[in-house]
């Protein structure tokens, strides 16, 4: 098509069409940069301008987002306020979908029952006292949330199996909220030619609302402030003084800044879903089988040949924790450290060898991999064996010395590894398994086991459990104590049996003196604490239970 000479030039490499020439436009020109790069990203050529249009419900949801903020912002820090926490995220999870409902969007059921796990998840903040687990659950479920928004718009295709699953992942989380925060300024209210929109009348009929029924909602609040419990509850909740308006100020800021990628996020979906008509979200397919066998099976075998002689010549060391039978000149501490940390190395490198090995292996379509299998059989069950030795070795030490942390958490990423190189192993013979969806299964078991019960609470209970069987020497109260309000119960259990001993021992009457401080300073800490409502969880509940007793 040729263009008139006076006709100007623009800035992009198509031609617009003569009926949107003169239609105003409602992005600004970071927008239009913004649309431009997405569209040649995921399309190959840069995306046409056209009016966005934003309905009633997209302005009412971009100022509610702001609010959805503020409340997860006031909320936060996880670990002070975890029931608060909790819910701002089931609310972050019903906005979404609230949303969705509105724009017409029906979330199929894989996505509903990902945000009812998700939601469920968040329970762990009630139950596990752990703060580095408050930390990584919360981060999950900003995630989950944005990923679960991603899925339930159709963009997904299967929410866990599927081609460029990570892709999908990645784009859900980081691309889609980036590239979509101008919606937010743009679907605010604003004045038009006429005056003032109809969304700004709503809001103005509202806020007479709210002045209107100031008066007899602060007559009825004032009836019912004789509940001390009600009371609390509102100051908790409505408390302001001058000494913390900068803080208040800044958690605005912050909160506008989360309604920003939040509301983002929303209406980047439907944008999306509504140009790919429904269809999932393509992306540009590279072709990374290019490296030809022979090379990649030279440069991996070689690593095959140095675990078989390792194997051989180091078979009776180290598969001596599965007898139980401590080699000579050392001491259960020093076998079980002695090579445990590099043997997790050398599996974590494993998967990363096995997994570069199917990505760039040479392959023609419909070719069965008998080369990719065995070697996938090989490095599989290297590794198996490498994280069986290594499990021995650390079960060994926990019988020595008990439970801590480390050992926890190091023999759950074992136990993870070698599952999902047992998942590879049986893929290569059962050809219906299919290794993504599983193994992204077995990532959210796991992580359900590390973040969703009080490990803390488990680790003092078994070590204190042990030592009252006989099977430790002692406890170690100072790093029970480290673990907060989890180890009071399993304390308190022994504070009670050394105090109920008529001729305690040397040993044993200073572990009662050390237990009983440290008791002591958790039921001051307690006494000083206000946590407030949303400051509940189990661990902490069960704790100040124990402790009013132990103080009585």
């Amino acid at each position: 098509m040729n263009q008139h000479p006076n006709q100007p030039q623009g800035p992009s490499s198509f031609q617009t069409p003569p009926s949107q020439q003169n239609q105003p436009s409602s992005q600004n020109p970071y927008a239009d940069t913004l649309s431009r790069i997405q569209g040649t990203f995921f399309y190959g050529q840069p995306a046409p301008d056209r009016r966005t249009v934003y309905s009633l419900p997209d302005s009412v949801f971009a100022w509610s987002s702001i609010a959805v903020g503020f409340l997860l912002i006031r909320a936060l820090p996880v670990w002070k306020h975890p029931l608060g926490v909790m819910l701002a995220v089931c609310l972050l999870f019903g906005f979404g979908t609230a949303y969705l409902a509105l724009s017409h969007l029906r979330p199929s059921r894989s996505s509903l029952f990902f945000a009812a796990v998700a939601c469920a998840f968040s329970l762990g903040l009630l139950t596990n006292a752990n703060v580095g687990a408050h930390r990584l659950l919360f981060f999950f479920l900003v995630c989950a949330f944005f990923y679960y928004v991603y899925c339930a718009s159709g963009l997904s295709g299967p929410i866990l199996g599927g081609e460029h699953r990570l892709l999908h992942l990645s784009y859900a989380v980081f691309g889609l909220p980036v590239c979509s925060m101008h919606h937010l300024f743009q679907a605010l209210p604003i004045r038009n030619k006429r005056g003032v929109s109809s969304v700004m009348r709503t809001v103005g009929w509202a806020l007479l609302g709210i002045a209107v029924a100031a008066i007899p909602t602060a007559i009825v609040t004032l009836l019912l402030s004789y509940d001390e419990q009600f009371t609390d509850l509102l100051e908790s909740l409505f408390s302001f003084s001058f000494d913390g308006v900068f803080e208040f100020i800044g958690d605005l800021i912050l909160a506008f800044l989360v309604a920003i990628v939040l509301f983002g996020a929303l209406f980047g979906a439907k944008q999306r879903q509504e140009k790919n008509g429904g269809k999932e979200q393509s992306f540009h397919s590279v072709n990374c089988h290019v490296l030809p066998k022979a090379l990649l099976c030279a440069a991996v075998t070689p690593i095959l040949g140095v675990y078989a002689i390792f194997f051989a010549s180091q078979w009776s060391y180290y598969v001596s924790a599965f007898t139980h039978q401590l080699p000579e000149q050392l001491t259960y501490a020093d076998y079980a450290r002695s090579g445990f940390f590099e043997l997790c190395w050398v599996s974590a490198i494993n998967a990363a060898i096995l997994l570069l090995f199917h990505l760039l292996i040479s392959r023609k379509p419909g070719e069965r991999g008998i080369l990719r299998a065995i070697y996938s059989v090989l490095f599989s069950l290297a590794t198996l064996i490498l994280i069986a030795t290594a499990l021995s070795k650390m079960l060994l030490y926990i019988d020595s010395y008990g439970l801590t942390q480390k050992r926890v958490y190091a023999s759950l990423i074992m136990l993870l590894l070698a599952a999902c190189f047992l998942v590879t192993l049986l893929a290569q013979f059962l050809r219906k398994l299919r290794i993504v969806p599983v193994i992204l299964v077995l990532c959210l078991v796991f992580f359900g086991l590390a973040t969703v019960p009080n490990v803390d609470g488990m680790i003092a209970s078994y070590n204190v459990d042990a030592y009252l069987a006989g099977d430790l020497p002692s406890v170690d109260v100072a790093t029970a104590a480290s673990y907060g309000e989890a180890s009071v119960p399993a304390l308190c259990r022994l504070y009670g049996h050394l105090d109920a001993l008529d001729t305690p021992t040397d040993d044993e009457r200073a572990l009662l003196t050390e237990t009983e401080a440290v008791l002591a300073d958790f039921a001051a800490a307690f006494a000083e604490e206000e946590t407030g409502f949303f400051g509940f969880n189990i661990p902490r509940a069960r704790a100040r239970s124990l402790l009013q007793d132990f103080n009585k």
